[in-house]
């Protein structure tokens, strides 16, 4: 949902408190300055972390970060893997008292647009945080994002979220299969790979396409 700090502070009697660990990725938001709800694909490691396929503690960013970047926009340079295994969406973003963010390499939209970031705490998730993963097919679908403030306000997406666990599921299985051959990791994410060299690097190594058409 979209609120200020103030308006957070006498919803959930919780003050916005910044981290000071993250004064070097952003700056504080002002008490009336609104934070939108926000959106992070985590890397296919972080999504099944999330959806329960790794032991670890599900985090919004990489293991070892101090932080991670969101925006406001489903569909961006970075959300590739939104449009495979969904994405996470963050309906109260204040709860991690978030900064304001100063990136780098910033995500740009469909139409060249640079999109603004916020800085989170890259901690383990809670249930009291109110992230909540959504289908490859909410990134296209309109919804009152300012207002939605808990996952109970949001569809049934349990068919596509078992569909999306299964996915990944086979993703992993390929991963992990070429890590066993020998293959040297790639300098980019498997589903970034075009399918034709995945089938062919996948072939070489006599390893079935579980996930790869």
């Amino acid at each position: 949902m979209r609120e200020t700090p103030n308006e957070f502070q006498r919803r959930t009697g919780h003050r916005y408190a910044p981290s000071d660990e993250l004064r070097a990725f952003g700056r504080h938001l002002r008490p009336d300055e609104a934070v939108p709800t926000l959106f992070r694909f985590p890397g296919a490691c972080g999504m099944a972390a999330f959806l329960g396929l790794e032991p670890a503690p599900a985090t919004l960013g990489p293991e070892g970060q101090p932080h991670a970047w969101l925006t406001h926009s489903r569909n961006h340079s970075f959300s590739a893997g939104a449009q495979q295994f969904g994405t996470l969406v963050v309906l109260q973003p204040l709860r991690f008292s978030p900064w304001f963010g100063e990136y780098n390499r910033p995500p740009i939209d469909a139409t060249g647009q640079v999109l603004p970031v916020w800085a989170l705490p890259n901690r383990p998730i809670t249930d009291e945080d109110a992230v909540v993963w959504i289908p490859a097919s909410a990134l296209e679908t309109e919804l009152p994002w300012d207002t939605l403030c808990n996952a109970s306000e949001l569809p049934d997406w349990s068919a596509e979220k078992r569909q999306a666990i299964e996915s990944l599921h086979r993703y992993r299985e390929e991963m992990f299969a070429l890590k066993q051959a020998g293959e040297p990791p790639l300098p980019h994410p498997w589903f970034e790979v075009p399918a034709s060299q995945r089938t062919a690097l996948l072939e070489r190594h006599a390893i079935p396409c579980r996930w790869t058409a």
